[in-house]
């Protein structure tokens, strides 16, 4: 993965837009650059914007859709957008978060992932994953690389190494892998448990017992079908029952009806006639006055017309007298307009006469103008020539004085110049005074000796107190071994005693076996021992004694003695068992103490050798120097004191080495500058000459043009006067007031011409209109006279009434007695139906209730009574029926839950057989690598990977010098309960001396982190190209010797094609890379980014889409 482009906008410190172009630094082929800034500027900014791009978060904070503390304060946005490059194809992450308008609230994060053609992609962070090769984690690790992890991995405590190698290296997951194991191996086991409870819940029926059931179902079934055949003879009783009664009933209704019924009927038919006479009334009054209204209505007719004809003459009138209205109208206005033309006529003739002087302007006025041009022309160049003047005389007064003052500051200058000069001097007799020794050379030799003694007589102490700790050790191992030889003897004696004791007890138990034998053989031969006779044989044993005879043992009494031996046996060998565990645990122990004493004889031995070559590497040891703790440790602190007093000479010399190198420089400069200023006052008297010559030329100039100017004005003046104005201005408007009058003369005439022609048209129109008037007036008199006749005749003959109103009125009372008829002549019918009807249902019901009282074969005659009592006895039937049905019901329930609890039980059974496979899986897994803290597999994984982190971090070594390798002992680490990762360096420089970590200087701790750093960029990294890495900080605790080999090794990483980005505050680290990213601090707390290679940074003022 190599990274880009990245543009960021409000993050942290960085407000507004910047844009890094990590591509231009590659194409220069530059393989590191650095990011300088002061503490607290921003420069790890850069670093979180790239992440807030790829990931939508930072190593430091998270970013929500309701929190956002990486946008700068008082912005309402953020953006963060990264071009990178991934196995080979090209990518756009884009990151961006808003605040709404209230500003205390954020609308949700946009995140989007675009192709090299701007295609969107969907976004997520495994995509991201998938395209990179890392996770947020992983990239945090192979990009950023963790060297400030490492450093602390590297001071922190033994206990503590584990954990902290942990998080580097992301390897979490294996302890978590074997906390997984060991609780799914538990839910295993208990998921098997508890299937084996519900087996034990599923009960099901021997043969027996579903047999038993099955055939009380049988009998159940037999007795239910002997209840619902008497049931189904009963119903049909009461069938026949109630059909009887009903009947009866019907036919008493129907009798009871009939009377009333016909009453009505012969109501309804008098009614009926009567409708139809009126009906007939009415029909012969509308063929009457239909005749009168045909007559009406031609009147009508007639009438309508000349109304029409009425109206429309009105309208005419009206319109022909507006029009006339219009006509005389336009006459007046006219008649005013023309009387207006005629007094503009005279106004414009009398102006024209008065201004005649006028008259060969237009023809002059183009040579006035252009007179008048160039007297504004010449009038402007002497106004330039009069400010040429002023100005030369200003710069020759100003280069006069410049030369005054250049003049005087020399003669300072030479003053200050032998005060610096005398100040050198001294500066270098102090230096001189300050070493007495002679060369600085000298003192710095003597600063590395120093470092170098007590470096080694650091290590010596720590060697003489690691021999006093050896030789406590062997102290204490010592006891432990007698310790241990002694508890072995005692329980190697009592191991013989237990085991005497136990065949003792062996013995005893064997014994009353015997007797419980013996007892329960007597007991079977009980007729037998009453028989026999002292003195006699015994048939079975020919034993002339016979003890038992007269009585047998008690069989209990020696069982209860026998179970208590045989407790007591147990409890023996128990105890034997533990004494044997205590004994070879107690033999483990001493055979440790054995080993332990051996390996402490040999580092003894080695501790002293190597005491011994500490001492011969010390430079300059007292005559008559005796080793122990006490005396290096007063070497020691002679030595720091000497120490501090060499580097206290040394920084005073820097010191004054700085103050003399400033005042030689501050020396050259003044010379430079005296020099500079004799320079200048010669320039300053050329000037001076210019200057002059200068203004005698525009002297010359604006007298001239001051010569042209007044001929000018004068001729102007002259032409004034001729058209009697004081202005040129004036004369401009007087020309314009004669060409207007001009025009406005044809104008005039033109206009009295055209209105002349409309005042005859006028008149032509209102005659025409008075006469077409005067017709309608005598047209709309003849009308009226005629509508007044007919509407005279129409009232005469049917009033104000309307036919049409008439008619519907009889037509509608017509239609009611029509109605009314029906719906009586329906009645009539519907009742004489109706009687006939309930005639021939009598008949009928009558005839049933004969064929019914014939199915009646009780011998009862049919009552509510005897309806009752067989209802009654229904009730009981049912009521059998359904008890027989729920006991049925109930077994059957029974038998059917049994075939399902069969079928559970199965199921269960296969499910428990899958479990048992299942736990066995889990259960291996958990005995290999499972653990309630997850330390077995996590500390294994740990030992592998360190190892070869190791092995990676090697290889980086190499390449910062061949001084040193890491060394890690994998296979005991393995062993521990937890892993020490404790680390050594061979140092091939002292003869291939193993170092401990804790005794190396800042600097090589911090190569052996950053090499470890790489490592881890590697091993992850593994199967992915990583051309672009970011160290952070760290480069501080290296002196310029190895900062120049560090810088080398990450230069060399170039040919492989990486490029890296070096955050760092240090001033030697930026001289020594090509390209520098610099983060300057501004107002307010907010930063920006330059550098010294153009077309890297730039502001991108764009808003990116």
């Amino acid at each position: 993965m190599r990274v880009l482009k990245l543009t960021l906008e409000n993050i942290n410190s960085l407000a507004g837009r910047h844009v890094i172009n990590f591509g231009k630094i590659a194409e220069k082929g530059e393989s590191v650059f650095a990011i300088g800034g002061k503490t607290g500027s921003g420069k790890t900014t850069i670093l979180d914007a790239i992440c807030l791009a790829l990931y939508g978060r930072t190593p430091r904070v998270s970013i929500t859709n309701s929190n956002n503390e990486v946008m700068t304060r008082g912005t309402r946005d953020c953006l963060a957008e990264l071009e990178f490059e991934a196995k080979g194809e090209k990518y756009t992450a884009h990151f961006s978060h808003s605040r709404t308008r209230n500003i205390t609230t954020f609308r949700p994060v946009k995140r989007v992932l675009r192709d090299a053609k701007g295609q969107d992609i969907d976004f997520s962070d495994k995509k991201i994953e998938d395209i990179s090769g890392f996770s947020f984690e992983q990239f945090t690790k192979v990009v950023l690389l963790p060297q400030g992890s490492f450093a602390e991995f590297l001071n922190s405590k033994k206990e503590d190494k584990g954990d902290l190698l942990e998080k580097i290296t992301g390897g979490e997951i294996y302890r978590q892998i074997s906390i997984i194991s060991q609780r799914r191996n538990s839910e295993a086991e208990k998921e098997l448990k508890d299937i084996e409870k519900d087996i034990e819940r599923y009960k099901v029926l021997n043969d027996d017992e579903l047999k038993a059931l099955k055939q009380e179902i049988k009998n159940l079934e037999a007795e239910e079908k002997k209840a619902k055949g008497e049931e189904r003879k009963v119903n049909e009783q009461i069938i026949v029952f109630d059909s009887i009664l009903k009947k009866q009933a019907d036919i008493a209704t129907l009798k009871q009806d009939l009377p009333d019924q016909e009453k009505v009927f012969n109501e309804k038919d008098a009614l009926a006639k009567n409708f139809a006479v009126e009906v007939k009334k009415t029909e012969k009054l509308l063929e009457e006055e239909r005749k009168i209204w045909t007559q009406v209505r031609g009147l009508d007719k007639e009438i309508k017309i000349f109304n029409e004809q009425v109206q429309k003459q009105n309208s005419e009138q009206q319109n022909t007298q507006t029009n006339l209205e219009k006509i005389q109208k336009v006459k007046t206005e006219l008649a005013t307009q023309q009387q207006g033309i005629i007094q503009n006529i005279e106004k414009n003739e009398a102006w024209i006469k008065a201004n005649g002087h006028l008259k060969t302007l237009p023809q002059e006025f183009s040579k006035i103008f252009a007179d008048y041009d160039s007297c504004k022309a010449e009038k402007k160049n002497l106004g330039e020539c009069q400010n040429s003047i002023k100005q030369a005389e200003i710069a020759v007064q100003n280069a006069t004085e410049a030369l005054t003052k250049h003049e005087a500051q020399v003669k300072q200058d030479v003053a200050k110049q032998k005060e610096m000069q005398k100040a050198k001097e001294d500066l270098q007799s102090k230096i001189a005074q300050l070493l007495p020794e002679g060369d600085i050379v000298f003192y710095r030799q003597r600063k590395e000796q120093l470092s170098s003694n007590i470096n080694i007589g650091q290590r010596l102490a720590d060697n003489l107190k690691e021999q006093e700790n050896l030789a406590e050790d062997q102290n204490k191992n010592e006891n432990l071994l007698a310790t241990a030889e002694k508890a072995l003897k005692t329980q190697n004696k009592e191991q013989k005693a237990l085991e005497k004791q136990i065949a003792e007890q062996n013995k005893s138990v064997e014994s009353l076996q015997e007797e419980v034998q013996k007892a329960q053989q007597f007991k079977t031969l009980e007729e037998h021992r009453k028989n026999l006779q002292h003195g006699s044989e015994c048939p079975l044993c020919g034993s002339l004694e016979h003890p038992w005879a007269e009585g047998q043992p008690e069989k209990e009494q020696a069982a209860e003695k026998l179970k208590l031996a045989q407790t007591q046996l147990g409890e023996l060998n128990e105890k034997l068992s533990d004494l044997k565990r205590n004994l070879g645990a107690t033999e483990s122990q001493l055979a440790a103490a054995e080993q332990k004493k051996k390996e402490l004889i040999a580092k003894v031995k080695e501790t002293s050798v190597e005491g011994q070559k500490w001492l011969g590497k010390l430079i300059d040891i007292p005559t008559g120097f005796k080793l122990s703790v006490k005396s290096i440790a007063k070497l020691l602190e002679d030595w720091e004191q000497a120490q501090k007093k060499n580097d206290s000479l040394l920084i005073e010399y820097a010191a004054l080495e700085k103050q003399l190198s400033k005042a030689t420089t501050d020396l050259n400069n003044l010379e430079l500058q005296i020099s500079q200023a004799k320079a200048t006052t010669a320039e300053l008297k050329g000037k001076i000459g210019t200057h002059e010559k200068e203004l005698e030329n525009h002297t010359k100039n604006a007298q001239t043009a001051q010569n042209k100017y007044d001929s000018l004005e004068k001729q102007i003046k002259s032409t004034l006067q001729k058209y009697q104005v004081a202005k040129f201005a004036e004369l401009q408007t007087k020309l314009k007031e004669w060409e207007s009058n001009q025009e406005l003369k044809g104008e005039l005439g033109q206009q009295k011409s055209d209105l002349e022609m409309k005042i005859a048209t006028n008149k032509t129109e209102l005659k025409s209109a008075q006469t077409a008037l005067g017709g309608i007036k005598t047209s709309l008199d003849e009308l009226n006279v005629k509508l007044s006749k007919l509407s005279g005749e129409r009232r005469e003959l049917y009033g104000e009434k309307d036919p049409g109103t008439e008619e519907k009125k009889l037509i509608s009372q017509r239609e009611a007695l029509n109605n009314q008829l029906k719906e009586a002549e329906q009645s009539v019918a519907e009742l004489r139906d109706k009687l006939a009807t309930q005639k021939h249902d009598l008949k009928r019901l009558e005839n049933e209730l004969v064929a019914e009282t014939a199915k009646n074969t009780t011998g009862q005659s049919p009552s509510e009574e005897s309806l009752a009592a067989l209802r009654s006895k229904n009730e009981e039937l049912e009521a059998s029926i359904k008890n027989y049905n729920f006991e049925r019901g109930a077994k059957q329930e029974n038998l059917n839950q049994n075939a399902k609890n069969l079928k559970e039980r199965q199921a269960k059974e296969k499910e428990y057989k899958a479990q048992e496979k299942e736990f066995a899986k889990w259960n291996g897994l958990y005995k290999l690598i499972g653990h309630g803290q997850g330390n077995t597999f996590s500390n294994y994984v740990q030992t592998i990977t360190f190892a070869r982190l190791v092995d990676q971090a090697n290889d980086y070594i190499k390449d910062m010098g061949k001084r040193y390798t890491i060394i890690y002992d994998s296979d005991n680490a393995a062993l521990e309960e937890k892993p020490s990762f404790d680390l050594s360096v061979c140092d091939h420089f002292q003869n291939d001396e193993i170092r401990p970590v804790q005794n190396l200087s800042g600097g090589e701790k911090f190569i052996l982190s950053l090499s470890l750093a790489l490592g881890l960029a590697s091993l992850v990294g593994d199967n992915v190209e990583v051309d672009t890495l970011f160290i952070d900080e760290g480069f501080g605790t290296l002196d310029a010797d190895y900062l120049q080999t560090v810088m080398s090794a990450l230069m060399g990483l170039n040919e492989k094609g990486k490029t890296i980005g070096i955050i760092s505050h240090l001033e030697e680290l930026k001289n020594s890379v090509g390209v520098n990213l610099e983060i300057v601090p501004a107002m307010s707390g907010l930063s920006t980014i330059t550098c010294n290679r153009e077309g890297v940074v730039s502001k991108g003022d764009e808003k990116t889409k």
